[in-house]
C-alpha cells in the first residue's frame, strides 16, 4: 500500500490533504518487530513517533516495590526489614492505528515507558527531527497535528490517573487521594 494512504488511516493525519501526506511520506519508515521485542525502552533517547499498523504493543513502566517483612518474632519483639523488588506495570495497551512514542515530540526527548510487542508488530515510524523540519516548512499541518497529539496525551493521562486513583482507593480504603 502507498505510504500516504497508510498515513491517512491514522487519526492524527486524517485532516491532511493528499499533497501534505505525499510530502510527509519521504520521512516514513515501515518497521517490523517480533513478539516480545522492545520498540523502545524507558529513558532511551526518543527519536521516532510510531503508528501501529498491525499487532499489539504494551507500554510498560518499571517500578520498585517495597515490602515490609518480619523475619524474627519473639514474644513482644519483632524485627522487620524492607525488601525491594522491581516490577513491570502495563500502563496502557496500544491497538491498531494508534500512535505511541509521542514523548519524542517533547523537549525532554526521552521515552517515558517501554514499548513491548505482545505479538508480531508492524509500525510506521517517523523520525521526529524530520517531522519538526516538515512542520517548519508546512506550519498549516503542525497545529492540527499537535492538537491531536495533545488529545492523545490527555486521554492517556486521564486513563492513568483513573487507574492510580482506583488502586489507591482499593489499597488504602480511602475516599481521598
Amino acid at each position: 500500500m502507498e505510504k500516504s494512504k497508510l498515513l491517512a488511516e491514522f487519526f492524527i493525519f486524517e485532516d491532511f490533504s493528499g499533497e501534505l501526506l505525499r510530502e510527509l511520506t519521504d520521512q516514513v519508515e515501515i518497521m517490523e518487530f517480533k513478539a516480545g521485542q522492545d520498540v523502545f525502552v524507558e529513558g532511551q533517547e526518543a527519536v521516532r513517533l510510531y503508528g501501529l499498523m498491525k499487532g499489539t504493543v504494551e507500554l510498560v513502566v518499571a517500578v520498585r516495590d517495597k515490602v515490609l517483612k518480619t523475619d524474627i518474632r519473639f514474644e513482644d519483639y519483632s524485627r522487620r526489614k524492607t525488601e525491594s523488588a522491581d516490577r513491570n506495570i502495563v500502563v496502557t495497551t496500544i491497538g491498531s492505528h494508534e500512535i505511541f512514542g509521542w514523548s519524542s515530540l517533547s523537549p525532554a526527548g526521552r521515552y517515558t515507558s517501554r514499548a513491548v510487542c505482545v505479538e508480531p508488530v508492524t509500525v510506521v515510524a517517523i523520525a521526529t527531527d524530520k517531522l519538526r523540519e516538515y512542520f517548519t516548512r508546512r506550519p498549516e499541518a503542525g497545529y492540527p497535528f499537535m492538537e491531536k497529539i495533545l488529545g492523545i496525551a490527555s486521554r492517556r493521562f486521564t486513563e492513568t490517573r483513573d487507574k492510580l486513583a482506583e488502586g489507591w482507593i482499593e489499597a488504602f480504603r480511602v475516599d481521598r487521594v
